[in-house]
């Protein structure tokens, strides 16, 4: 099965009560009781919902439980099946959860396994070998006419059952949204159904929206309802209505027509995200804070940025021809040595986060836009470094993790947060191809110690710059240029802090992938290797690129983003809308 991780990002990243060690939830996150919800409805359909939505719950191995709901599509003498968000899936096949599924039922609790997983499409089933009291649900169901204004979202939080009120607000000939207002968590998975029992599609957001796309044409002689193995169509014409069964691939534009992103490693768009102005967010070359050689860059002395420039460097991983992640790295003096310090998110497997993957390929773009080939030397997947080397290559001014300059200590490094000094997180972007640039960012901030959530590393520390996906493995450095540390991203839009490992616990780690002899950080904690640590490997979480309406996308981040739109190809670094 090939893993698309499209939305895992938000579930990982995210600490909230949809993910939670609770086992019993409330009866309605909306604005109504579930009383009232239940209102709106006949005692046929009610029972119908009910029935229809179980909750699954993944373990993982310190007892805490994840809890998302799930949809009935099948019911036989000796098994049952649900459908649900490929969250799960990504989330199982990542290694951080059991395999055993708990699928809580009307009061019944059985386990279940991970049956199909559909990755374009970012759904997953279930199966259970039992027969269980449920109601199935048809995904592929056409309708004549348009389902009914009023809409209720149902779904189970352990074993409690959950409903909302909503409704369908038909803004346009071409375009409908769902509308559910205040309710946010718990919803994941939840099923959306008119008040007649009409089954109108699935929720895939960890914090649900007020406002969702309902993604279906709605001509006045087709509609069109997607579903885990294809689509049915229905037409009218003089005999009637018709119904056509459209396979799975009819959606999926062919990758002949994407080279770009497939060569980039890209999802690529549906059918049904033509003429919808969908973006591609959480690309490698989204940029962050200012080009150089602007606004933060003019803080700088001449001498500093010019040495910066001719410092860091981009690098992106590559198996076969796709390439599958970019970031940033710098030089600096090891062993006698100058080599690039870098993330070990280069090379980590996306589907396995405790290995590398295998038979990968590193292009390094050196000052000058000069591409070369780079060797992996040394790694640590548990701290997320990696050392990286260019054949009879010497940098101009690599930077020496042990020796400080004359008028600096680690105390005053450490001071930097107390006298509130300015920081500066550098990086450049990886573009292939045509678009190869090289474009050097910088964002400014400051040291922080009020990080809203933090990664597990407990040797991370955080600032409050602000950075993208080309930003990770760049270094972090005060305004005479001095290096302070190494960054990663912090996910939620950087809303936890831009983390980074310590210059002094950078020298360690890389001493101890060298010697293997024990280290400790610089606050006196035990450097482990991977394999002493597997069990408890510290998780490095990146958000994923996907392909968003940007409705459903806040000014500010729309604003921040800056991603990619386009009418056939997506252009890098432009703003063009996908038709």
């Amino acid at each position: 099965m090939k893993i698309d991780l499209t939305f895992v990002k938000k579930m990982l990243a995210s600490k909230s009560s949809a993910f939670s060690n609770k086992r019993k939830g409330p009866c309605s996150n909306g604005d109504s009781s579930i009383s009232d919800v239940w209102s709106l409805l006949s005692e046929n359909i009610a029972s119908y919902l009910r029935r229809s939505v179980v909750s699954l719950v993944l373990t993982d191995e310190y007892g805490f439980h994840s809890a998302l709901s799930g949809i009935a599509i099948e019911c036989q003498d000796d098994v049952t099946k649900f459908v649900t968000t490929g969250i799960l899936a990504s989330a199982l096949l990542r290694g951080h959860y059991k395999q055993e599924i708990e699928v809580y039922c009307e009061g019944n609790v059985v386990t279940g396994h991970l049956y199909e997983y559909d990755s374009s499409r970012q759904l997953a089933v279930v199966k259970v070998e039992c027969a269980l009291d449920v109601q199935c649900v048809r995904l592929n169901r056409g309708m004549e006419c348009r389902p009914c204004k009023q809409l209720i979202a149902v779904g189970r939080h352990f074993d409690r059952l959950i409903a909302a009120r909503g409704e369908i607000s038909y803004g346009s000939k071409d375009r409908e949204f769902l509308i559910f207002p205040h309710i946010s968590k718990n919803w994941l998975g939840a099923a959306f159904f008119d008040i007649n029992g009409e089954f109108v599609g699935m929720n895939h957001y960890l914090m649900m929206p007020s406002k969702i796309f309902l993604e279906r044409s709605k001509s006045r002689e087709v509609f069109h309802y997607v579903g885990m193995n294809g689509s049915y169509e229905f037409t009218r014409d003089s005999n009637g209505l018709k119904e056509k069964f459209l396979p799975l691939a009819y959606d999926v534009f062919e990758k002949e027509r994407f080279p770009d992103l497939c060569a980039l490693g890209y999802p690529i768009p549906s059918r049904s995200m033509v003429n919808r102005g969908m973006i591609l967010v959480n690309t490698f070359e989204c940029p962050f804070g200012d080009v150089y050689p602007k606004g933060v860059w003019g803080k700088f002395r001449k001498r500093v940025s010019s040495e910066i420039t001719r410092n860091v460097v981009a690098l992106a991983s590559f198996k076969g021809d796709t390439r599958f992640f970019a970031c940033t790295g710098i030089f600096i003096d090891f062993d006698g040595k100058h080599q690039i310090l870098t993330s070990a998110s280069l090379v980590r497997d996306p589907d396995d986060q405790n290995k590398i993957i295998k038979d990968f390929r590193i292009k390094v773009l050196l000052p000058g836009k000069r591409c070369e080939i780079g060797k992996l030397e040394l790694h640590s997947l548990r701290y997320n470094v990696a050392l990286v080397s260019v054949h009879k290559y010497r940098a101009l001014c690599p930077v020496n993790l042990e020796r400080l300059p004359v008028n600096l200590t680690n105390d005053m490094i450490h001071d930097c947060m107390v006298n509130d000094t300015t920081v500066v997180a550098i990086g450049r972007t990886f573009q292939s191809g045509t678009f190869q640039s090289g474009t050097l960012m910088a964002a400014s901030g400051k040291l922080t110690t009020d990080a809203l959530r933090k990664l597990d590393c407990e040797a991370l520390s955080y600032s409050t710059c602000k950075i993208t996906k080309a930003g990770i493995g760049g270094p972090l450095v005060d305004i005479d240029g001095n290096f302070i540390g190494m960054n990663f991203h912090g996910m939620c839009f950087n809303e936890i802090g831009t983390p980074y490992l310590y210059r002094e616990d950078l020298s360690a780690i890389l001493k101890f992938l060298k010697t293997k002899e024990t280290k400790k950080f610089y606050w006196g904690g035990s450097i482990l290797g991977d394999e002493e640590s597997k069990k408890r490997m510290n998780k490095w979480p990146v958000p994923d690129p996907y392909w968003c309406d940007s409705s459903d996308m806040e000014e500010d981040q729309m604003n921040e983003k800056r991603e990619v739109r386009s009418d056939s190809c997506p252009m890098l670094g432009s703003k063009r809308v996908l038709k």
